[in-house]
């Protein structure tokens, strides 16, 4: 069974493609993430994306590997590292929708759809490649094509057999040098091209084992020593830490401030006029107040926002007006990343409203507090502020081993109890308190009397608590 080590270690390697880089990347990672899969994963793709080289990180003049899980993989260090961080992601690490989001730092929805952008271009891309590798199959327009490009354009169509009629080729003391990734990238080209045209490859295309897939079924890579010694389950009991949530993939622009110089200036400035202002009352009391009444609103005041706190996951929308008499061109920027704001920007006339909806994407597990700043083109301001408590239950998966129940448990807070439970033949429920290991929890079943049914139970320090489904015992299985 994979530990953290191993999951961190396999990802770094599939951005990075070089293991002293990725194991450097996966120490850090799993210092960071504690013991939330998504979290040490969402580290270790922060890591490892801002080191990886922006070229291919494979050679593509060395051959081809002839095995197709191997052959994907060695395409699929072609791309680009951010396409390799997504798929890899999505594909090896058994994460749900709201995992990958964690590790990607994205919302479930928008992490979803970046996958499936990605898909989309290696099967665009890469798995043409395979299908030149493969051969052309039936059709005899791509054999000839593949044909003119293997062989010269010297050796007549008519004279090639086709795929399903082909013989075996004579012994000769001429071989044929091994493709390299590089030639086979230039084939897959242009069997894209022919499979446009052609409903037959189209077709074969759809149907044939993808990159992706072929991605997901490679094993994890072995964590060296050093990765597993930072991801011991001791070193965290012994130094017990909440994981540090990751850095989004895409994090939200920060907000310029001004220097410290600027802002001493400014406030000399603003002291000087009220000053000035009180000398004018004084000289020309009358003068004051008819300016008084014909001023225009101070600005700050032109945008009003209700109600200006909100609260929860997904509090009720807001009401954005502009008060004053001239149009206004707003922009709503939340002060962190996990905050989303639609529309974040618009335009409103004299006395016109905007109704804004406000909710919170994979936000720290407790008590968050956000700030909504919202500023128009001409000077004004306004703010919401956001309050809730967030609480999530542990994710928790198992599977037996004989009479040994094996789980592990992950959580963005403390783990505080993992417990198995079963069934009797008498209908009577047993729960028995599992054990830290190095695979995560474990605990036995009894030997003794016949057991209908299992589940494990998780708890955080939090008080959140999930647990996995019923698991039927084979008669006998356990005895």
């Amino acid at each position: 069974m994979a530990d953290l080590a191993d999951h961190a270690y396999t990802h770094a390697m599939a951005v990075l493609g070089d293991a002293q880089e990725a194991a450097g990347v996966a120490v850090q990672a799993v210092r960071r993430g504690g013991r939330s899969r998504s979290a040490v994963l969402g580290h270790a793709r922060d890591c490892a994306l801002r080191s990886a080289p922006e070229t291919s990180v494979v050679d593509l003049d060395a051959p081809a590997p002839a095995e197709l899980t191997e052959l994907a993989h060695a395409l699929t260090l072609t791309r680009p590292p951010l396409e390799r961080a997504i798929a890899d992601l999505d594909t090896r690490h058994g994460l749900d929708r709201r995992g990958l989001g964690r590790a990607l730092g994205l919302a479930p929805a928008t992490a979803a759809q970046r996958a499936a952008d990605v898909y989309h271009e290696w099967h665009r891309h890469l798995d043409p490649v395979l299908l030149a590798r493969l051969g052309p199959g039936g059709c005899e327009a791509l054999a000839e094509a593949m044909g003119a490009q293997l062989q010269g354009p010297t050796v007549p169509a008519a004279a090639r057999p086709s795929a399903i009629d082909a013989v075996p080729p004579q012994p000769s003391d001429r071989q044929e040098p091994p493709a390299t990734l590089g030639s086979l990238l230039s084939e897959g080209a242009w069997v894209a091209e022919h499979a446009d045209s052609c409903a037959s490859c189209r077709d074969r295309l759809r149907a044939m084992v993808s990159v992706r897939l072929l991605l997901a079924q490679r094993p994890l890579d072995v964590a060296p020593a050093a990765v597993r010694a930072a991801a011991a389950p001791f070193r965290v009991l012994r130094f017990p830490s909440r994981p540090v949530p990751p850095p989004a993939l895409e994090p939200a622009a920060r907000r310029t401030h001004l220097p410290r110089t600027a802002v001493v200036v400014a406030a000399s400035v603003i002291m000087m006029a009220i000053a000035g202002a009180g000398y004018l009352a004084s000289r020309h009391p009358q003068q004051t107040r008819v300016d008084a009444l014909t001023r225009q609103p101070p600005s700050g005041g032109a945008l009003q926002v209700q109600p200006a706190s909100v609260a929860g996951p997904f509090p009720p929308p807001v009401k954005l007006t502009n008060t004053s008499s001239r149009a206004a061109t707003w922009t709503a920027q939340p002060d962190v990343d996990w905050v989303e704001v639609w529309p974040n920007t618009g335009r409103l006339e004299p006395g016109q409203s905007a109704t804004l909806r406000v909710a919170m994407q994979n936000s720290p597990e407790g008590e968050v507090r956000a700030v909504i700043r919202i500023s128009g083109t001409d000077g004004s301001a306004t703010v919401v502020r956001l309050t809730g408590i967030v609480e999530r239950p542990p994710d928790v998966a198992a599977r037996v081993r004989g009479c040994e129940v094996v789980a592990t448990v992950e959580d963005e807070a403390e783990v505080a109890a993992v417990t198995l439970h079963w069934t009797t033949a008498d209908g009577a429920e047993v729960s028995a308190p599992m054990q830290r290991t190095f695979e995560g929890f474990a605990a036995g079943l009894p030997t003794a009397g016949e057991h209908l049914s299992w589940w494990v139970s998780a708890a955080d320090a939090r008080g959140n608590r999930s647990r996995t489904a019923s698991t039927p015992v084979p008669p006998g299985s356990c005895a």
